[in-house]
């Protein structure tokens, strides 16, 4: 990867899920020029179904691979190393509707006090994924700014999964930013 910026960088972590996040990848890749010169990170925590090699046959993302797994906290190593001024976290089972990420720019471009922007996710049954809480981010589709996720000091690399959306949430605001569900944006989670 170059030290190069970029606009938009996308972050997810699998394990064990080779077909599932190859999909992804494929839907991802669909887009077309909403991920054109984008960096895409996926994190393989420590997969023993060739998750890996098969992501560098078939696709330009990089893959990460670990030798244990860290959960969902580990696209905190992608984040770190992550080029994009829109840092955007998906699940290895979750990708933007078209649309969805020119939007995301447009309102962090429009609000410099906005740290994260989340998505509505969608289930394959029609109902919609929420958090208990209002201006809580869920991981499979949020995006951030990269400076305000820096200030914040990123995802917690200690938790596994599930409590690192509400802390990080909570971390942005205590930063002063804002943290805002937009109705323009939607993601599809396969869950």
């Amino acid at each position: 990867m170059s030290s190069r910026a970029c606009e938009l960088s996308i972050v997810l972590a699998t394990y064990n899920r080779r077909d599932v996040v190859l999909a992804t990848l494929h839907r991802l890749y669909g887009l077309g020029d909403e991920v054109r010169g984008a960096e895409i990170i996926v994190v393989d925590n420590a997969s023993t179904d060739g998750t890996a090699g098969a992501i560098a046959q078939r696709f330009p993302a990089a893959c990460m691979p670990l030798k244990q797994n860290l959960g969902a906290c580990a696209k905190a190593l992608a984040a770190d190393i992550a080029r994009g001024e829109l840092v955007v976290f998906l699940d290895d089972d979750s990708y933007p509707r078209p649309g969805t990420l020119t939007a995301m720019r447009a309102h962090l471009d429009r609000d410099p006090k906005l740290g994260a922007v989340r998505c509505h996710a969608h289930l394959p049954d029609g109902r919609r994924e929420c958090c208990a809480f209002p201006n809580v981010f869920i991981g499979c589709g949020v995006g951030f700014r990269r400076t305000a996720l820096a200030a914040a000091g990123g995802l917690d690399r200690t938790l596994f999964m599930q409590a690192e959306e509400y802390d990080l949430s909570f971390r942005l605001i205590h930063a002063g930013f804002d943290v805002r569900t937009c109705d323009d944006l939607h993601v599809d989670h396969l869950k």
